[in-house]
């Protein structure tokens, strides 16, 4: 496998504003470093990448570490990795900080580039930041490992295998086909899904909220204190939210199984397409709204606590808080599907009626 591992260790204090000090702020202008990528043509020439595809292409590894500033990946027309670099210190004497700030790479051997910063030891007082835009060639495939404490992380336009993960900044992804896992993963951000084509698509954040748009796979999205929004999505699915945020999915075509889970969350289900699983739909103080599509088999069991139950496609059994029904009636082999809250009320109605 062709790889490039970039590697950007970043090492800083946290600002901390004394009374007194005379901060000052300097940034340069966008600086830019190319690695060229001769082994393109003759990996096209010998056939490296997937062998299902018209064209073939050469697989690279990117490994991105970056522990002050954004990061953001994308692609471009040339045959090399373009690195645009912004930088921006702060302190008594920010442009001495710059100075000190850079980048070198070598070739490790004829499949791996090793590209280091250079950072400056940094004195009680003092930040900076390193804005980094990372360029690839639209003629290759990535594994592309993407990994920040401070900032935020935005990957367009690629194809390959993607993980991605910060500690406090948003993540966005968008235009994406990988056959394997994208896996992405914040503890205090948002986290932005678009148009991705993968094996499994794995969201999660800890104190953010998720929106989710167009996945083409089997999604897993998940918050401990934030929404949970998915528009247009096809696979299997397991959406969780604890805290403040509700769960809205929206055009959902299903397959397999569905866990969708809340624990004071408002859980709102419109399917477009159900097949044969187990599905459940449960959250612990919130209301649930289900609207089922008309060509469904259902085995259906309700339970209920404080709240009331309403349909527009089954009578409601009155003054029971646990029940089961099966539609249409006939059915050979319906899907198991529960609805549960505990604190909270029901609808369950099918499209059309």
């Amino acid at each position: 496998m062709k790889k490039i591992i970039i590697l950007i260790s970043i090492v800083s204090l946290l600002l901390l504003v004394v009374v007194g000090c005379d901060m000052q702020r300097a940034q340069t202008d966008a600086e830019w470093y190319y690695i060229e990528l001769n082994t393109i043509n003759s990996a096209v020439a010998n056939n490296v990448g997937t062998s299902d595809q018209d064209d073939f292409y050469p697989w690279y590894k990117l490994v991105l570490e970056h522990s002050e500033g954004s990061i953001s990946v994308a692609t471009w027309a040339e045959e090399k990795v373009g690195i645009r670099v912004v930088k921006t210190a702060y302190g008594e004497d920010p442009e001495v900080i710059l100075e000190k700030i850079g980048i070198e790479w070598e070739w490790i051997d004829e499949q791996e580039i090793d590209v280091d910063m250079l950072v400056p030891e940094i004195e009680y007082g003092e930040l900076f930041e390193i804005v980094l835009e990372i360029y690839l060639p639209e003629e290759i495939q990535i594994d592309l490992e993407s990994y920040s404490s401070e900032g935020d992380i935005k990957i367009t336009e690629i194809m390959g295998n993607v993980e991605a993960e910060t500690s406090n900044g948003n993540i966005e992804i968008s235009n994406l086909i990988s056959e394997a896992i994208l896996y992405v993963k914040t503890s205090n951000g948002d986290i932005a899904a678009e148009d991705v084509e993968a094996e499994k698509v794995e969201l999660e954040t800890s104190n953010g909220n998720i929106v989710a748009k167009d996945i083409k796979t089997n999604l897993i999205a998940k918050t401990s204190n934030g929404s949970v929004d998915v528009d247009r999505s096809t696979g299997t699915l397991e959406a969780f939210s604890s805290g403040e945020g509700d769960i809205t999915l929206t055009n959902i075509t299903i397959i397999d199984f569905a866990d969708i889970e809340g624990s004071d969350n408002n859980i709102y289900l419109e399917l477009i397409e159900v097949g044969k699983g187990d599905y459940v739909v449960e959250t612990s103080n919130g209301n649930i709204e289900v609207v089922f599509p008309s060509a469904i088999e259902l085995n259906l069991e309700v339970i209920i606590g404080n709240g009331t139950v309403t349909s527009n496609f089954f009578d409601v059994p009155e003054g029971e808080d646990v029940f089961t029904v099966k539609y249409p009636e006939d059915a050979i082999d319906p899907s198991p599907f529960m609805v549960k809250t505990s604190n909270g009320d029901i609808k369950l109605d099918m499209a059309g009626e």
